[in-house]
């Protein structure tokens, strides 16, 4: 119950705020962008070591849901 009202609260106040914003004569510097940039380049590397490093882990259960067996190594 708690959670409900406070995942309430949070978008409530998320609406309000940003009906209220009001203009923010603002630029984004080259250095800003250069490090979102830097930002976003990092997590996407980091999703395919992510992805690499649990491969073999992804690849057994999805076999295992779909019914089919693992063949032996010695085939």
């Amino acid at each position: 119950m708690l959670k409900r009202l406070t995942i309430r609260t949070s978008c409530c106040v998320f609406i309000l705020s940003s009906l209220l914003v009001s203009e923010a004569h603002a630029y984004i510097d080259p250095g800003s962008g250069s490090a979102l940039l830097q930002l976003i380049l990092g997590g996407i590397a980091g999703i395919g070591v992510v992805a690499k490093l649990y491969w073999d882990q992804v690849k057994t259960r999805y076999r295992s849901l779909f019914g089919r067996a693992e063949r032996a190594k010695d085939e």
